[in-house]
């Protein structure tokens, strides 16, 4: 099978087979910075798998610069950015680059460890691209998983309420959910009330006896955490909507991946640690199998 000729269907199919299981994660210990290197056709493809930071004092921040500076990749990629999706409007993906291009590192890092990546990336010109699905993408493919609107909304504002630690000096939890419902109003294409949060609250309380601006970030966690194996007695509704949407996304960044590792000799990918992870079996096989890249 080549990456030319397989229908995509087929090759996702692959991709998913490949990645790392729920049971296997569970049982995974690594450290962080998750680091590997996996060789392409063309060159290498080395991944940095990272635990989220927004400031300079994180001891990855120097990890980070060191490597790319050192590497100098020609093509880097990135999480989260939907401005740099593949087919994103250009005058989008114009104005946030321009944007980087302005910030010093410690601005750029205020929009996470993905904002330096892409800062470093301008520094060096190297090409750059978030592999994700968009927004819109991911709600229709859990809707047709069978998931209602109610619990797809619940999931995406109550994993926001869960990582407000990472947020708390800059803004308070209801001003924390309202910027996460305003960032996914333009793609939501059902009822915008549900992403405000009285409805999610209203749906934690009914359905977990939980309130949003009560329950510790941990507890929050513990309910939106993907791949969640299902016989924890506590596994939830939106655990498996973490999970359904979490093997989605690594099925189309692998996808994404081996088609840069034909167009670009070294690629570094920053991304979550927990995404490294998973990740790294279905890359490692399909790239060493010769099946592309």
């Amino acid at each position: 099978m080549n990456i030319d000729t397989a229908s995509r269907e087929t090759l996702q199919e692959e991709i998913a087979k490949r990645l790392m299981s729920a049971s296997e994660h569970e049982k995974a210990s690594y450290y962080i910075p998750y680091r590997y290197e996996v060789a392409t056709r063309r060159g290498m493809l080395h991944f940095f798998g990272s635990r989220h930071f927004l400031d300079s004092d994180n001891h990855q921040f120097e990890k980070l610069c060191e490597t790319i500076r050192t590497l100098r990749p020609s093509m880097v990629v990135v999480e989260h950015h939907q401005e740099l999706i593949k087919g994103a409007p250009k005058e989008i993906r114009a104005h946030f680059l321009n944007q980087i291009q302005e910030f010093s590192l410690e601005e750029a890092v205020s929009l996470s460890e993905s904002g330096l990546t892409v800062k470093l990336a301008l520094e060096i010109g190297a090409a750059v691209e978030c592999p994700e699905p968009t927004d819109t993408e991911r709600f229709l493919y859990l809707e047709s998983k069978g998931f209602t609107h109610e619990q797809i909304a619940s999931y995406y504002i109550t994993r926001a309420a869960s990582m407000f630690p990472l947020w708390q000096h800059r803004m308070n939890l209801p001003e924390l959910l309202e910027f996460r419902r305003a960032e996914l109003l333009p793609s939501w294409p059902w009822e915008p009330d549900l992403l405000s949060a009285g409805s999610v609250d209203a749906y934690l309380k009914r359905s977990l006896n939980l309130e949003i601006f009560a329950a510790s970030s941990a507890t929050l966690a513990g309910v939106v955490l993907p791949l969640k194996p299902e016989h924890h007695l506590d596994y939830t509704v939106l655990n498996s909507v973490a999970t359904c949407c979490t093997n989605f996304t690594d099925v189309i960044i692998v996808s994404r991946l081996l088609e840069l590792a034909n167009e670009y000799d070294t690629i570094f990918v920053v991304f979550g640690s927990s995404h490294a992870v998973r990740q790294e079996k279905a890359l490692r096989e399909l790239l060493r199998s010769g099946t592309v890249g």
